[in-house]
């Protein structure tokens, strides 16, 4: 638990009250006890009623701090997750008007397109990210690439834009080198599955390396 009421310097200050009543106690007794003595001082009463009294605040100090900081791990543990189980928000770029598998798939190619953005554009391509984004803003079939594989979608879109092939390999080969090493895209890669047909661009080339994030634990 991060809250402020559960930090080590809130804990810390619980303590220190803790301490401080119970040194008041100390005194408090001390005190109690020279008063029965014979020879007591005329304003140890008065001593004693002071430190009873500074003891009773620390107390009920020590009270409301201690009763904030279970009210605040209780509403923490009460509190709704910012996202519900095995949900992640939606890039905005998606209609949420689109039926599910739709949104799936629109949400695919936005992630295959800003991996081809990343890179440089081939030659003779005035404006990369525009033509990436009107392809996919323009299509009607998102439902189809809910579980299309990377590079089936680069092909596509290789075909489409009249990118060349090897372009497109090569920046999905390296996006997936580099993302192999983290379980969070393997999980996407694995995800998907091979529902369309895989589009292999070599013998243990690309395709090889898609196999092998798809079957990363």
């Amino acid at each position: 638990m991060s809250t402020a009421a559960t930090s080590p310097a809130a804990e810390a200050r619980v303590a220190m009250l803790q301490e401080l009543a119970e040194i008041g106690m100390n005194i408090a007794r001390t005190l109690g006890n020279k008063a029965m003595e014979p020879d007591a001082s005329a304003d140890i009463p008065l001593q004693f009623a002071r430190v009873a009294k500074a003891v009773r605040q620390t107390l009920a100090l020590q009270a409301r701090v201690e009763e904030g900081r279970l009210e605040a791990i209780r509403k923490a543990q009460a509190a709704p997750s910012a996202w519900p189980p095995m949900f992640h928000p939606r890039d905005i770029r998606i209609d949420p008007k689109l039926s599910e598998r739709e949104q799936d798939g629109a949400e695919r190619l936005y992630e295959v397109i800003d991996i081809l953005d990343e890179y440089e554009a081939p030659e003779d391509c005035e404006d990369l990210s525009e033509d990436l984004l009107d392809w996919v803003r323009q299509r009607n079939d998102y439902a189809d690439f809910a579980q299309a594989p990377y590079a089936a979608i680069v092909a596509r879109i290789c075909a489409d834009l009249d990118l060349p092939a090897e372009w497109g390999e090569t920046q999905l080969e390296d996006y997936l080198t580099e993302a192999l090493p983290y379980q969070q895209q393997a999980r996407q890669l694995r995800a998907a599955g091979p529902t369309l047909v895989r589009h292999s661009f070599s013998e243990g080339g690309l395709a090889a390396h898609e196999a092998a994030a798809l079957n990363t634990s």
